[in-house]
């Protein structure tokens, strides 16, 4: 079933509609005394990944498609898409030209910041972010477009993960990345949930800075096609994979999705070796890399320590 929002306004033109005063006046042909009062007594929400992982393990005495190879998609697989995705894409105030407009300049980009600022408002910046970053296989020029086939690094990686640990039982992946959270903060990410035995070893190893998307607890929205998955396939089940994405903190979110998008506009419709152009490329490395010495000094300090902590992990395994 789609995710379907209604908002208050939607609610009062449908009940405007249909000659209704309230949603209660719907449900007055049902007596009193069948009605139910008082709480469920259900348990607090999750996610919409968590409560999908829940429901594919419910099913899981059965072998489906999830978990066996197979080729359909050209290697575009094993990606979650919010169902908000699909009913935000049909919707006027939220459209894939928001995000990845035909022009870039000050009207069209205020028209767009409105838009999406309203949608924050609407639904909350963790789902804006969730939209914005989880990753899409929609729209081949918009930004976070998760390809077709695999790449030709992602092969390379891929064998050099399987050439590198060859014999190994136990696997530390670190990827190194930048651009989310405060200046400087070091955050472990997993893409695994709380539950997950990696997960565990990642909060023995990191302490604290170990945080999981699945868990609502990272900088980092859930995201499509990670690394770990990948990791995963070329590894095999028999190797104990331990795999975070070191991300440290660089400017507001805001700076860095503009940048972002300013670069994808530039791929598309602008001249790179322009004025403009190189300007975007200026500011694209300077959210990623920072032009500050304190910065670089905090990067590779948490760096270094967590290729120790990962290395006194491995020991202990």
């Amino acid at each position: 079933m789609p995710y379907i929002q209604n908002t208050k306004a939607d609610q009062a033109e449908m009940l405007e509609a249909i000659g209704a005063e309230s949603i209660e006046e719907l449900f007055s042909c049902i007596p009193d005394s069948i009605r139910f009062e008082g709480e469920l007594g259900l348990p607090e929400g999750a996610s919409e990944p968590e409560v999908k992982a829940k429901i594919a393990g419910l099913g899981a005495r059965t072998r489906s498609a999830a978990r066996r190879p197979f080729f359909l998609g050209a290697g575009v697989y094993h990606h979650h898409i919010p169902s908000m995705v699909d009913h935000l894409a049909g919707r006027a105030a939220y459209s894939h030209e928001h995000i990845n407009p035909a022009r870039l300049d000050e009207e069209a980009d205020s028209e767009h910041r409105r838009a999406l600022f309203a949608f924050a408002e609407e639904h909350g910046f963790p789902r804006l972010q969730e939209v914005l970053t989880c990753g899409q296989y929609r729209h081949p020029r918009g930004m976070q477009f998760g390809g077709v086939e695999p790449e030709a690094s992602n092969q390379i990686l891929r064998g050099v993960a399987a050439g590198g640990c060859r014999g190994a039982r136990h696997v530390a992946w670190i990827d190194l990345h930048t651009g989310l959270g405060e200046f400087g903060a070091l955050e472990m990410i997993t893409e695994s949930p709380p539950d997950a035995p990696d997960y565990a070893r990642g909060r023995a190893w990191y302490g604290a800075h170990a945080r999981s998307t699945r868990g609502g607890e990272s900088v980092s929205a859930p995201l499509n096609g990670t690394m770990e998955r990948g990791l995963e396939e070329a590894l095999g089940a028999e190797v104990e994979l331990t795999a975070y994405a070191a991300e440290f903190g660089t400017y507001p979110a805001l700076r860095v999705f503009q940048a972002m998008r300013a670069d994808n506009w530039l791929q598309h419709h602008g001249e790179r070796e322009s004025e403009q152009g190189r300007a975007i490329k200026r500011e694209l490395l300077e959210v990623f890399r920072p032009d500050d010495a304190r910065w670089r000094a905090q990067m590779l300090a948490g760096a270094a320590r967590v290729i120790q902590q990962a290395l006194d992990g491995l020991a202990r395994a």
